[in-house]
């Protein structure tokens, strides 16, 4: 092959940011594997509207990274997705509670309870509603190995995904077993962090044939530590306790069996299992450490914070491929549990009006104890066409789900240290209400939470070809959404309650969620499309130990509410969307880009009460989202290959929303264009990768060079006329930051080899800069891991 044939035949296709060819002509299959072609390009198959359909024809902004795109970015977690995927953000964990976290896409943030971006493993959906008692616990996020492809989908999918997809929908999509050809690979992987420990990786996958053509298995492990970073002083007499406290570990285990009885009939079972544990949170503190080392991160929490996370999704998936439509069963069942504790030692004097350290000689020391438990069953019946050149395509469903969760949350001990200290009174004396004695332990506070969320829902939609390239697509939903037999107990001083036992009032609702649009193929491969659709998810109820609670109603009577409000309604929103994809120059440039508007109602806006220590939601104001997306990717010369990538999101209140007047003052809880808080404006990343044969040096052997910039703006700057406004913290409470990955390795047949820097510049971001309450002297902020080197081995076989 002459060098001017490759370059002719070097195809790099990007769909919405992913590579997924190189210049050698191999091009990634939908299974992850390559095939050989000189002068033609495989397509990629993807279900983001439920039917299997070509990437690159789906009217959408949707990305797809392949398992090949995901171990060339060295993305391994959902923290690592966010940077390589326009408009997808994790919010930063607060150091108050290391377990709450947000996915946003397009500044649609949830703010606590259900979700606002739908999570699949394959076509189970594993987001949960978040209950806020004093804490809470977002939605678990699958760790990233042996994965046909992920699929984002960023705008409303209410349609097709129901409640819960305002935002967006990810979908990790796993590899099925193939009743053919046997096929796996393997990863070890060794790292150690600037300062902190070594991590250390392995994972396996493989499968194969048992029956050719009739039965076929595939079964994938992986573990994986990360070695902590974080060391732990005792502020008190500035000895170090522990080193590199916050170390996590994870292991996800998948076996997956395909049995084909008859040609047109497929039935998989599957299952999916994760455990995630964490011994510390990423927080550190800013203030009151008494020996702090130079680029070193010290926290002074002296009681244990583990965080454990356990995941469980088992499936049935059921296929015959009629004539002319494809019909598929997806029944699953989702186990999650979760436990998690925080320190609370150092929060109790500042709630009360004192210093951090004001019980020092007390030894007194507080924490919590967060359990999570959610069972959730899913059915789903779906019929698609089948032929997608058809001038007609279509797909319709049906939907159930029963979700049941449990969350509870205790706090010990007696706070007789605290209240003798502070006020010269027991804690009976100075609360009047006596402690909670649960299981033969003592209780300052002791919330349990219950719910039943049961879905029902009817989906369609239709695309026809209107007349030749131009098509139109409608879809619409119609699910019944019931939050059911919310029951909350509460009981101790914190609470001051004794002990309440209440039924709070059902949630029903009937959402109709449709979606329209027009799609032009001007050419094979560029298009340009124009979508609306609408997203929504389910209201719900607020926790006991707020609405029950009287030191909760002078913060809520100063933002206007009569009282804490029993309930909330659903919010929804409506997103109108344009966007292009296209190539140039035989293909060696490739373009998506979209701009999107969007208009949210009603929006299920949390609200903090300082003076119980909750948080609550309420239905409050309408907000603007919009922006852009742009993906580029290029194949200047040979060997070399660049992907860029930048999205851009505004987002705004539309209307002013007041307290209630106060000393003839109303205060102001947020100005008419004021930013949503934590949504970020920019962010953008480029990455290269060069790569040539050193059969000189090795025979047959390919080496390449690889670099990641992932750059992250600072969310907008809070509005100091804001009544909740904390001058301490200031406006920036993340700041903006980038961070660069660089890979360096060998290929030689079915071996690579490499070695990688991440955060090559050790980029040190204050993230996450809080204190308990208003005049609280304790600062913490949440780290990234520094710099990081290491090796990683990949063998297929």
């Amino acid at each position: 092959m002459t060098s001017e044939k490759l370059v002719g035949s070097a195809i790099v296709v990007i769909v919405s940011g992913a590579i997924l060819a190189s210049a050698t002509g191999r091009a990634a299959t939908a299974s992850g594997d390559a095939a050989e072609s000189d002068d033609t390009l495989a397509e990629i198959t993807v279900t983001a509207q439920r039917r299997s359909e070509s990437l690159e024809k789906v009217p959408m902004s949707l990305v797809a990274f392949s398992n090949k795109n995901l171990e060339d970015l060295h993305i391994e977690s959902f923290s690592d997705l966010q940077y390589v995927v326009p408009g997808l953000v994790l919010s930063t964990t607060t150091s108050t509670f290391q377990s709450q976290n947000d996915i946003a896409i397009r500044g649609i943030f949830s703010g606590g309870n259900s979700p606002t971006t739908a999570v699949y493993v394959d076509e189970t959906p594993i987001t949960i509603r978040r209950i806020d008692l004093a804490a809470g616990s977002g939605s678990p996020s699958p760790d990233i190995f042996d994965l046909d492809r992920i699929e984002v989908l960023r705008g409303p999918q209410g349609t097709l995904f129901g409640s819960s997809a305002m935002g967006g929908a990810i979908r990790y999509i796993t590899p099925q077993p193939s009743l053919d050809t046997p096929s796996g690979y393997s990863k070890v992987e060794f790292g150690y962090t600037d300062r902190g420990a070594p991590s250390y990786a392995a994972g396996i996958a493989y499968g194969a044939p048992i029956v050719p053509g009739a039965v076929g298995f595939r079964v994938s492990g992986w573990y994986h530590t990360d070695g902590g970073f974080i060391d732990i002083q005792d502020p008190y007499t500035g000895e170090f306790v522990k080193r590199n406290k916050n170390a996590t570990d994870t292991y996800v285990f998948r076996p997956a069996v395909t049995f084909s009885p008859t040609e047109a009939l497929t039935i998989t079972p599957a299952a999916f299992i994760q455990h995630f544990h964490s011994e510390a949170p990423n927080t550190y503190w800013l203030s009151f450490i008494p020996h702090p080392e130079a680029g070193g991160f010290v926290s002074g929490d002296l009681v244990p914070q583990p965080q454990t996370d356990n995941l469980s999704v088992y499936s049935l998936a059921v296929k015959y491929d009629f004539p002319v439509a494809l019909f598929q069963s997806d029944t699953s069942y989702l186990y999650r549990k979760y436990n998690g504790d925080d320190d609370w030692t150092h929060w109790w004097a500042p709630i009360f009006g004192a210093g951090p350290f004001a019980l020092a000689k007390t030894a007194f020391s507080s924490y919590d104890l967060n359990l999570i438990d959610t069972k959730a069953w899913q059915q789903e019946f779906r019929l698609a066409s089948k032929d997608p050149n058809s001038r007609l395509s279509w797909v319709t469903g049906l939907y159930y789900r029963h979700a049941t969760q449990i969350s509870s949350q205790l706090i010990p001990p007696n706070l007789d240290p605290l209240t003798k200290a502070l006020f010269g009174q027991t804690s009976l004396q100075y609360f009047g209400v006596p402690d909670f004695i649960y299981r033969g332990q003592v209780l300052n506070s002791y919330t349990y939470y219950s719910t039943l969320d049961v879905s029902k829902a009817i989906f369609g939609e239709v695309t026809f070809e209107l007349v030749p390239r131009l098509k139109a697509n409608v879809g619409v939903r119609v699910e019944r959404a019931q939050v059911l037999d919310q029951h909350q107990i509460n009981a101790g001083p914190l609470l001051g309650l004794t002990y309440s036992d209440v039924f709070a009032p059902d949630q029903n609702a009937t959402p109709i969620t449709p979606r329209a649009g027009l799609t032009y193929q001007y050419t094979d491969e560029d298009m340009v499309y124009l979508s609306a659709a609408k997203g929504y998810r389910s209201g719900g109820s607020n926790a006991g130990d707020a609405t029950q609670n009287p030191l909760c109603l002078p913060p809520a009577h100063a933002y206007g509410l009569s009282s804490v409000p029993l309930a909330y309604t659903s919010d929804s929103l409506w997103s109108y969307e344009f966007g292009a994809k296209d190539s140039f120059f035989d293909r060696r440039l490739v373009t998506q880009a979209s701009v999107f508007y969007d208009r949210w109602s009603d929006i299920q806006t949390p609200l903090s009460l300082t003076s119980c220590a909750e948080t609550i939601t309420v239905n409050r104001n309408k907000a603007v989202s919009r922006g852009f997306d742009l993906q580029i990717a290029a194949l200047p010369f040979e060997g070399m290959k660049l992907l860029a990538n930048v999205g851009y999101t505004d987002a705004y209140f539309v209307t002013a929303s007041y307290g209630a007047l106060t000393n003839g003052v109303l205060p102001l809880l947020n100005g008419a264009g004021d930013k949503l808080a934590g949504v970020v404006p920019w962010s953008a990343s480029l990455h290269a990768d060069y790569s040539r044969g050193i059969g000189n040096l090795w025979a047959n052997a390919q080496g390449y060079v690889r670099a990641d910039y992932r750059w992250v703006d600072a969310p907008p700057k809070a509005n100091p006329a804001t009544a909740n406004y904390d001058p301490a913290i200031g406006p920036y409470p993340n700041a903006a930051y980038g961070t660069l990955n660089v890979r360096a390795g060998v290929k030689n047949g079915r071996l690579d080899v490499s070695a990688f820097v991440n955060n090559a510049t050790n980029a040190n971001p204050r993230l996450g800069y809080s204190h308990v309450v208003p005049g609280d002297p304790l600062y913490e902020a949440v780290a990234i891991r520094p710099l990081t080197v290491g090796i990683t081995t990949l063998f297929q076989f």
